[in-house]
């Protein structure tokens, strides 16, 4: 069966994923609705914050136990657009 819209359970396709949905200078608003499109639950987090212990701010998107795994990805975040991408995992 083919699944052209599946989340890879590899971690480095999965990677190759969030980058493609999510490219460098997106809006932060469009990648959170793009991420929660594709099933994940995502927050803004902001440095400063509790939560921020990178000092940046940054998209958190998860998905969990979905045929038993769970997706993390973190989408970093300046000015409001995508600059970057912190840790990426299947679980």
């Amino acid at each position: 069966m083919v699944c052209g819209g599946c989340i890879s359970k590899d971690t480095d396709t999965f990677e190759k994923q969030v980058k493609r949905w999510v490219p460098i200078g997106m809006k932060t608003a469009k990648a959170q609705k793009v991420m929660e499109h594709k099933g994940f639950d995502c927050a803004v987090i902001m440095h400063g914050s509790i939560f921020d212990t990178n000092d940046v701010d940054y998209l958190n998107c998860a998905r969990e136990q979905v045929w038993f795994h769970d997706w993390d990805a973190q989408i970093i975040l300046k000015d409001g657009k995508v600059i970057g991408y912190g840790p990426i995992e299947v679980k």
